[in-house]
C-alpha cells in the first residue's frame, strides 16, 4: 500500500506552450482512508496541456479539465481545491487527480508528445493560411475568366460529405477527380464569381467561389457543401 502519490515526477526545466498534445497510458486506483491501491492500467488517453491547467480524456471519451495550477514544488505544478487535488509534472510527462470525494486517483503517465495530432495541427494551418491567401486573390472580370477557363490550374475541395475530398483542374479540357475516377468536363463556365463544372454526362457538378474560398458538389439530387483549398498550378 502507498500514501497518496499524484505523480511521478522528474525535475526539468519548464516553459509554458500553448495547447501541447500529449499520448499517455492512464491508470485509476482506489483511495481508502488516505492511502492509494494499486494503479489498474485501462488504456492509452490524451492529454492537452496549455502550461497552466490540462484537459485529461479518459480511455471512455470523457474527460476532466483542470483550473490553473497556481502553485509550484519539487518539479511539479498543482492545485488542491479541498476536493480533487490536480498536478501535472514540468516535464509534461505525468498528469493526475486525486477526487477526495470519489476517493479515487488517476494518473495520465509515461506521456509523449501526440505527433499525429502535430501533424493534423499543422495541415488545418496550412490549409487556412493558403485559403486566406487565395481569398485576397481579386477575382472578377476577364482576369477571372482568364485564370479558369483558360489557364490550367489543380484545387482540391476537401470534407465534402459522401463524396470526400473533390479534386478538379481548370483550363480548356477541365477534369474532375471523384474518388479513383477522372471525369472529363461536359461543360465549363464561370459566371457571377463562381466556377463550375458539368460532368458524368451532365447529371453532376463541382461549383468553386474563389472570392468565399468555398466549393460544393451536386447531382440531381442532393447540394454537399465543401471546404476548398488550392493544390498548386502548372
Amino acid at each position: 500500500m502507498k500514501k497518496i502519490v499524484l505523480a511521478v515526477l522528474l525535475l526539468a526545466s519548464y516553459s509554458a506552450l500553448a495547447n501541447e498534445s500529449f499520448l499517455c497510458e492512464y491508470s485509476k486506483a482506489p483511495v481508502n482512508n488516505g492511502v492509494m491501491g494499486t494503479l489498474n492500467i485501462l488504456g492509452n488517453a490524451r492529454v492537452v496541456f496549455n502550461g497552466n491547467s490540462f484537459k485529461a480524456f479518459r480511455p471512455d471519451g470523457s474527460y476532466i479539465i483542470t483550473p490553473v495550477l497556481a502553485e509550484k514544488k519539487e518539479g511539479m505544478i498543482f492545485l488542491d481545491d479541498k476536493t480533487k487535488i490536480f498536478a501535472a509534472s514540468l516535464d509534461k510527462s505525468n498528469f493526475a487527480v486525486s477526487d477526495r470525494i470519489m476517493k479515487t486517483t488517476e494518473q495520465w503517465a509515461k506521456c509523449e508528445i501526440d505527433q499525429e495530432s502535430m501533424r493534423r495541427k499543422k495541415i488545418d494551418s496550412d490549409v487556412k493560411e493558403q485559403m486566406r491567401r487565395i481569398s485576397e486573390i481579386p477575382w472578377d472580370g476577364q482576369p477571372a475568366r482568364k485564370f479558369f477557363l483558360k489557364e490550367t490550374h489543380f484545387f482540391m475541395l476537401l470534407k465534402c460529405g459522401w463524396a470526400g475530398s473533390v479534386g478538379f483542374s481548370t483550363g480548356t479540357k477541365p477534369l474532375v477527380l471523384l474518388g479513383s475516377s477522372y471525369f472529363p468536363s461536359d461543360k465549363s463556365a464561370f459566371k457571377d464569381g463562381e466556377y463550375s463544372i458539368e460532368f458524368n454526362g451532365g447529371t453532376m457538378s463541382v461549383n468553386y467561389n474563389p472570392k468565399k474560398v468555398s466549393g460544393y458538389i451536386s447531382d440531381n439530387h442532393s447540394f454537399t457543401p465543401c471546404e476548398a483549398v488550392r493544390l498548386g498550378e502548372d
